[in-house]
């Protein structure tokens, strides 16, 4: 018997994404707004991506928002993605609303580096496995200049969580039981995520009971050392220059994020000139440096 995952809803449930709908304006009002507009200011956002998009509301509230002309939309439930493509048709012509089932616990996500202005996460952070590696995704996918936006649950107070969760139409015992899960990170958490992963300027504010924003900015300022610099010179990192692929004796590996690397502790790498995925054995180094 598969155990639940109480981190996620069952977003293939009619009744559930009618639910999460009707009560999209109560989640996404004006104090969340007015905490993300706050954050990242209002200027104009070209291109938009929505990881765990759900419905596409957010993605239509944007398209106004930050004057975007392009979005992209991506979840594991394909039911969700049937809903946001039934909002977003009525905003944005085929080509400028791109949306894909993607499942981000076992695929990267499908997008350029440097092609996005501002990203996006509502209630989704708490729900994948590799909470490091998908920020890192992130900061190579955003232009210079471009933000990263975390809504999430945080932890701080149960009773304000059980609380905002009844208020919702979830039983106590219910609550209490997904507590730890839905509210796994603080909101020194998720900043500290941003920042490890070489984000800049990273600042957050708390919109609603138990829930925050957090945003960082990609930034090539004077001065900022990306994670990769700070890397080399920690103390336990290891020098990728003495790799050498065992396909082709090339020595130009990167090292890259891996999830089957990730959960045997080793680090894998990977040879620009073949493509050859390898791992080097007797790396100790458990604050990685994901190239890509």
């Amino acid at each position: 018997m598969k155990l639940e995952n109480l981190a996620k809803g069952d977003w293939t449930d009619p009744d559930k994404i009618r639910g999460l709908v009707e009560s999209y304006s109560k989640r996404y009002g004006n104090p969340f707004w007015d905490g993300l507009l706050t954050l990242t200011s209002d200027e104009p956002r070209n291109s938009i991506a929505d990881f765990g998009c759900g419905p596409g509301l957010f993605l239509v509230d944007a398209v106004e928002k930050f004057s975007a002309k392009t979005v992209y939309g991506f979840d594991q439930s394909v039911e969700m993605l049937q809903q946001a493509l039934e909002f977003l048709e009525k905003r944005l012509p085929s080509n400028r609303r791109i949306l894909e089932q993607l499942d981000f616990d076992k695929a990267p996500i499908p997008l350029a580096d440097r092609s996005i202005d501002l990203a996006f996460s509502g209630f989704f952070l708490h729900e994948i496995e590799d909470p490091l590696g998908h920020v890192d995704q992130v900061l190579a996918l955003l232009r210079v200049g471009g933000a990263y936006a975390v809504y999430d649950y945080v932890s701080s107070d149960e009773e304000e969580f059980v609380l905002a969760m009844a208020a919702a139409g979830m039983r106590e015992e219910r609550a209490r039981k997904r507590y730890p899960h839905m509210c796994k990170h603080s909101i020194d958490d998720i900043k500290a995520l941003l920042t490890n992963a070489g984000f800049q300027n990273v600042r957050a504010t708390k919109v609603a009971e138990a829930r925050a924003v957090v945003v960082g900015f990609h930034s090539t300022s004077p001065g900022h050392s990306s994670r990769h610099d700070k890397h080399l010179r920690s103390p336990w990192a290891h020098d990728d220059s003495e790799l050498s692929c065992p396909r082709c004796g090339e020595s130009k590996a990167v090292r890259i994020h891996d999830s089957w690397g990730r959960s045997r502790g080793v680090q894998m790498f990977e040879c620009e000139s073949c493509g050859k995925r390898f791992y080097e054995r007797g790396i100790d180094d458990f604050r990685p440096t994901f190239v890509r």
